[in-house]
């Protein structure tokens, strides 16, 4: 049973994250797919918890929602009651203890939590069981596999944030090439100093063009 749930993670859809220098990238498809139907070509897989902590998200759709709710939640009521954020490394913990809490009724997901605090970019992996693993590349879903051989190919850890992105882009969109069940819009966002932010679809479509499929 308890392999057959995390086989059903590994069914659908790709999304990385990686550390570079001054910030972190994620990116993801927007497949969502229900054995061999497609459900959705417009999933959202990539949010924003906190202005300095984005998350991407593989698994089943209402539980993503769910959890996204309340971590975002828990991230508002620790500003509120401390006046200051919490840690990337501070609300990655409590997500894998929300996780690991629920390991007999699971959360379907895969999670992927990076950000800029005062200690800088970071990176967590967190698993079905509430496993906890800091990263400097990741990778979740279906794809992952042949998206982490393009990451690890590419990676640097001082990667500019432009360089990062484009191979976060590459990786996925590789995946794409081979894992059915990864595809439609590719999308990414990016945390720095700034702040949480998508990417541009504009600027997202001209780096696809810009860096061939071949190039890795």
């Amino acid at each position: 049973m308890m392999g057959e749930i995390e086989e059903s993670l590994r069914k659908g859809t790709t999304t990385v994250g990686l550390v570079c220098d001054g910030g972190v990238v994620f990116a993801a498809d927007t497949r969502a797919t229900s054995g061999s139907f497609i459900a959705s070509k417009r999933a959202q897989k990539i949010f924003e918890i906190e202005p300095h902590v984005g998350l991407s998200t593989a698994g089943a759709v209402g539980d993503i929602q769910a959890l996204v709710l309340l971590l975002q939640a828990e991230a508002r009521l620790f500003r509120m009651r401390t006046k200051g954020p919490i840690s990337v490394k501070a609300l990655a913990t409590l997500t894998a203890n929300i996780v690991h809490a629920q390991r007999y009724f699971p959360y379907l997901v895969q999670l992927l939590m990076g950000g800029m605090d005062k200690s800088g970019p970071s990176l967590y992996a967190v698993d079905l069981w509430g496993g906890l693993s800091e990263e400097k590349v990741a990778s979740s879903g279906s794809g992952s596999p042949v998206a982490l051989g393009v990451l690890e190919q590419g990676y640097d850890p001082g990667l500019s944030l432009e360089r990062g992105l484009e191979l976060a882009l590459a990786s996925v969109r590789v995946a794409v090439e081979r894992d059915a069940a990864t595809g439609n819009v590719i999308e990414a966002a990016i945390v720095d100093e700034a702040g949480f932010r998508m990417v541009d679809r504009d600027r997202v479509e001209g780096i696809l063009k810009k860096v061939p499929v071949s190039a890795y």
